[in-house]
């Protein structure tokens, strides 16, 4: 937007002498406009040049090249948001698996308990010569753990 080419005159508003007469007997002279339509149009392209220089000057609009690179940071921004998205839905649904697959597990543990309480309580011979073995192999076993 060119803010130094001037602005066009209006062209004269054609305006009539009206003479109205009173209940009085007294006349009073006015001028009436015939056509307001050009001066309206005049305001308001003055007024729309105002604005946008007064925009300008104030820094809220900034010239088109910062302006096309700032379109496009922002376009880049947004992809790698919708992109950031994808990744955190795929991860929470990861998540949700992997809580499945957890509350699974500790059903099963539980289970595994309960096994082995039973065993504990209708066999207890048997649950304490398994722990001695095992308390045994792990002291042959050599350096590094089971099965080394």
């Amino acid at each position: 937007m060119e803010f130094n080419t001037p602005v066009p005159e209006p062209k004269p508003i054609p305006v009539e002498i009206v003479k109205e007469r009173h209940l009085l007997r007294t006349e009073t002279v006015k001028a009436r406009v015939i056509n307001i339509n050009d001066f309206v149009r005049y305001k308001k392209s003055v007024a729309g040049r105002l604005a946008a220089a007064d925009t300008v000057l104030n820094g809220d609009v900034v010239p088109g090249q910062e302006f096309r690179e700032v379109s496009q940071e922002l376009i880049s921004t947004k992809a790698d948001l919708a992109q950031t998205q994808i990744d955190l839905s795929s991860t929470h649904q990861e998540l949700l698996n992997t809580r499945g697959e957890l509350q699974k597990s500790k059903k099963e543990i539980g289970v595994l308990r309960r096994v082995i309480d039973w065993i504990h309580e209708h066999f207890p011979a048997v649950l304490e010569r398994f722990m001695a073995a095992q308390e045994d192999e792990v002291k042959v076993s050599p350096i590094g753990g089971p099965g080394g």
